[in-house]
């Protein structure tokens, strides 16, 4: 493999009699075009190589950070203080948790910001509740809020983390208790 179809770099050989290899290549450049072929031996000595293919490296993604942290407490719907962002495209990341009572399941709708919020995690439904959700802002926001609707009325707390660079949210995990 290499930049041209002239390639200059070999993956290590694998001995292996199989119909099927894999290859990692590291430490390529991002934004690049790459030309590769594969070559191959049988057990006979059959010798052959494939045609020229070439790939695009994708571009290094920017830094990520925090833009702002807005926060909101109380009983029944809670909402943020008034956040602003200056990236277009930045990732809100909402995190609620609640009270609830005893034997009621518990659950929360966030809205708000004039965006489309997704829940991306609920860590139980039993007393209270433990939520993750998140929305892509198109553009910068002023002074926007955001609210979290329980089903049930209880004490809760929401915030808010604008992320500018992120592209999604990751892997979540989560734990469940009796309340």
């Amino acid at each position: 493999y290499g930049i041209t179809p002239g390639y200059g770099t070999a993956s290590a050989l694998d001995p292996t009699m199989v119909a099927t290899h894999f290859a990692l290549i590291t430490n390529l450049a991002p934004t690049t075009e790459y030309h590769y072929r594969v070559d191959s031996t049988d057990a006979f000595s059959n010798s052959g190589s494939s045609a020229d293919f070439s790939f695009q490296t994708l571009a290094v993604a920017p830094p990520i950070g925090v833009e702002q942290t807005v926060f909101g407490d109380g009983s029944g719907n809670v909402t943020t203080a008034a956040c602003n962002t200056a990236t277009p495209g930045d990732l809100l990341v909402a995190f609620v948790g609640a009270d609830g009572s005893a034997g009621v399941p518990q659950t929360a709708t966030v809205t708000g910001a004039g965006l489309t919020w997704t829940r991306d995690q609920r860590a139980n439904t039993q007393n209270g509740t433990a939520e993750v959700w998140h929305a892509f802002a198109p553009g910068a926001l002023t002074n926007a809020t955001v609210t979290s609707s329980l089903a049930v009325a209880a004490s809760q707390s929401i915030t808010v983390v604008a992320f500018s660079g992120a592209r999604g949210i990751g892997a979540t995990t989560a734990a469940s208790a009796a309340s």
